[in-house]
């Protein structure tokens, strides 16, 4: 046999009992527990069966079947039931076609009217179509001991006020229109209602309402809605939805061209259905938003008379724009960032010690002249529309490890572009070009190269900048991407021996608010990691500046009450586990915004090497606050070889962070500190996959004396000593984990304070 075909008559059983199948998939089955009896209801979605087979199972036992229904009944109730018995039930469609799959299952026990328990949803909310501007109600009936209390909720949000059996909902609106259900509640517990769905008949059908517009330049914008319904008319308005003060003349189709746009405008449509017939219905359209963007323009251009230099600018939507120039001539560059343009595109620009220049900027282009020179610039707008639109901008970056070096980026949309880079008092500027994938090229003098790119995805410039011979890595992003860098936790390691030389950390929590930080002071911890004279019982205490008293002190931190959270907190931050019987010493406590100190002493009186450590757990938790560690700052005793002062400290985010390090020396003795270090030399390393790496060092600060100074001035650290010998370095790190070390430079020894400040 080849082949079997199936007769009409067998045909059309098999897609009868197909359809009888889908009951399975779409049917729902509850049971209502009820004074002795059990009322089944169920969501009715065969179309040709002729009724239902009821079977009920009783504590478990096999199923048997208990009744039958007729077509398109939904609900059963079951009389027999004993109480304080467990009821399931199922059942399935039939015709004389035969018999659809079963159901889910429902269960149910049976008990007393007045009975304590969970509440007992009696009758469910029933689905309801009401017209528009109509009153209706939805109801539950609930038995229940004790009373409960009842929330009604629409499409799973809880409704104000909609704590009764019944929810009245008077002049229905469109708005009105879902899924509601109740949740009834005693001390038992809770049952959840039937979901009834409320649907709103209207004359008026709104199939696509209007959309917000936003548009990046001056024109007219068309607006439309689609709607059905008995003689439907339209009138459009300006301003927002129910204001007819601003009523558009001859605007009365569906569809509506407004003027011109110059400025942000709102509009709003009122459809009204016509004839007597009907009668009249009213529909308020939602408020429409026309936003009118701005872009950023872009200007390249000349600086004469003849080739003396080049130039560009890009003008922000907030009028502000970033003014990049390379005055060939004169061997200058200009880095203007935040350049002012007023409202009739005039701007001027003068700094002491720079170039000024001031010029106007029309739709168009953009002219200006330099002062006290002969020198004028000109250039006009690129194209708005070209392949590198989605990373045109203003992008800055730096150099990190290096105290200065910064590379600025004017990317216009054309992928025309101009690049400025600088490091100390050098640098280079000129047009670049950006291919499609982001990659720059640019036309420098020869001893600058570049090897840079945009990453569309994350707006970022990044590569390598190099110098002579000297390459130097490039970190950035563009100005319209939030990032920042935080400075979590630090260390501070050293030998605690008493009176000046005891061991003090400094830390400031900047901002508003409060921040969870954990102080650890380790000693006897420390001698599984190596260190032979470890401190045996270090003790710790917290001080903010201005109060006599310590704000919280600990000596064995397995002691305290809140040892677990102690224990929980330094996994969060990753910290070392702590053995709870040890005598090291910690701390976790809240902290408002100040100025603090953490200082750890010797409680057995001898000297040894502690290691003092502060964490941000807020910043761990993810919890979002608006404090940080801005500073921070270590007191120790350095001695002879390797005996120095080491201050550990974490910087995170997702871009470098400027910071002054310094090693301070004989300023100390204003301070009080006799002993002070007279020549202290600072280095920073970098904790990276193959070990500690040095990146940066100082001797004497007056080696970089006017970047350290401006540093110090903008950070408010106390000043330098005049003929000190104290260290400094402003850097730039990237997120990663550093210790700034002071050793003593003359092999003598002393107390030395070892700062970190943020620069901003």
């Amino acid at each position: 046999m080849t082949g079997k075909t199936l007769s009409p008559s067998l045909s059309r059983l098999w897609k009868r009992l197909r359809k009888l199948l889908r009951f399975l998939a779409f049917g729902s089955l509850l049971s209502t527990a009820y004074a002795g009896q059990l009322t089944l209801s169920w969501n009715e979605s065969s179309d040709n069966e002729e009724g239902f087979k009821i079977e009920r199972s009783v504590d478990g036992g096999s199923f048997q079947q208990i009744a039958t229904v007729g077509v398109n009944v939904a609900t059963y109730t079951d009389v027999t039931v004993e109480d304080n018995q467990s009821y399931t039930y199922r059942l399935k469609a039939f015709n004389r076609f035969g018999d659809s799959g079963y159901s889910n299952s429902a269960s149910g026990v049976s008990r007393p009217t007045g009975a304590e328990g969970t509440p007992v949803i009696v009758s469910q909310p029933e689905n309801t179509v009401v017209l528009l501007g109509d009153t209706t109600a939805l109801s539950i009936d609930v038995d229940a001991t004790p009373a409960a209390s009842v929330q009604w909720f629409v499409e799973g949000q809880a409704i104000p006020g909609a704590t009764g059996a019944e929810l009245l909902l008077t002049q229905v609106e469109r708005s009105h229109a879902g899924s509601y259900y109740a949740i009834v509640t005693n001390r038992y517990g809770s049952v959840t209602s039937a979901t009834a769905r409320l649907t709103i008949d209207a004359l008026i059908d709104v199939v696509q309402v209007p959309l917000d517009v936003a548009i990046d330049s001056e024109g007219t914008v068309t607006l439309s809605v689609s709607a059905e319904g008995p003689g439907l008319t339209y009138q459009w308005y300006r301003g927002n939805s129910g204001d007819k003060s601003n009523p558009i003349e001859g605007a009365s189709n569906r569809v509506y061209e407004t003027d011109k746009i110059t400025q942000d405008t709102n509009y709003w449509v009122e459809i009204k259905t016509g004839g007597i017939a009907q009668g009249v219905e009213v529909y308020n359209g939602e408020t429409i938003k026309v936003n009118l963007e701005q872009r950023s323009r872009f200007f390249f251009g000349e600086i004469g008379p003849g080739d003396q230099g080049s130039f560009a600018m890009m003008l922000r939507e907030d009028g502000s724009a970033a003014f990049l120039a390379n005055l060939s001539t004169l061997s200058t560059r200009l880095e203007v960032l935040d350049l002012v343009v007023d409202g009739q595109g005039a701007f001027q620009y003068q700094d002491e010690g720079q170039t000024g220049f001031s010029g106007n900027v029309s739709e168009n282009s953009v002219s200006g002249v330099f002062t006290g020179t002969n020198l004028s610039f000109s250039g006009s707008k690129s194209g708005e529309d070209g392949v590198n639109k989605s990373i045109s901008g203003f992008f800055s970056a730096v150099m990190p490890n290096t105290a200065d070096g910064q590379v600025f980026v004017i990317a216009g949309p054309s992928g025309k572009s101009f690049v400025s880079i600088s490091l100390g008092k050098e640098g280079e500027s000129g047009f670049a070009t950006i291919s499609p994938s982001g990659v720059l090229t640019a036309d420098l003098s020869t001893l600058y190269t570049i090897a840079l790119s945009i990453d569309e995805s994350y707006l970022s410039l990044d590569g390598m900048v190099l110098i002579g011979e000297k390459g130097y890595p490039v970190d950035g992003q563009s100005e319209n991407v939030t990032s920042e860098s935080l400075l979590i936790n630090t260390s501070a390691r050293g030998q605690v021996k008493g009176g000046s030389a005891t061991m003090i950390v400094g830390f400031v929590v900047d901002g508003v608010g409060t921040k969870k930080v954990l102080v650890r002071g380790l000693g006897p911890s420390l001698s599984s990691r190596g260190v032979l004279d470890a401190v045996v019982d270090p003790r710790i205490s917290i001080f903010r500046r201005g109060e006599v008293d310590p704000i919280a002190e600990n000596d064995d931190w397995g002691s305290v009450a809140n040892a677990s959270d102690i224990e929980l907190c330094s996994q969060i931050v990753g910290a070392s586990p702590l053995d709870i019987n040890s005598a090291d010493a910690a701390l976790l406590v809240e902290l408002s915004a100040g100025v603090y100190t953490a200082i750890i002493e010797n409680g057995a009186a001898e000297a040894g090497t502690a290691l003092l450590e502060v964490f941000d757990v807020s910043e761990a938790e993810g919890v979002e606050a608006n404090t940080a560690l801005a500073n921070i700052s270590m007191r120790g005793e350095v001695g002879r070889g390797d005996d120095v002062a080491i201050a550990g400290f974490v910087v995170t985010g997702d871009t470098p962070k400027k910071f002054l390090i310094r090693a301070m020396g004989t300023e100390l003795e204003k301070s009080g500190v006799s002993n002070a270090l007279g020549d202290p030399r600072l280095k920073i390393f970098q904790s990276t996959s193959e070990g500690s790496v040095l990146i940066s060092e100082n001797d004497d600060w007056q080696e970089e004396a006017e970047i350290a100074l401006e540093a110090s001035n903008s950070s408010g650290a106390f000043g330098f000593d005049e003929g000190s010998k104290s260290s400094a370095k402003v850097i730039w790190l990237d997120p990663g984990l550093y210790t700034a070390v002071a050793e003593s430079s003359d092999n003598s020894t002393g107390v030395v304070l070892v700062e970190v400040y943020g620069v901003r």
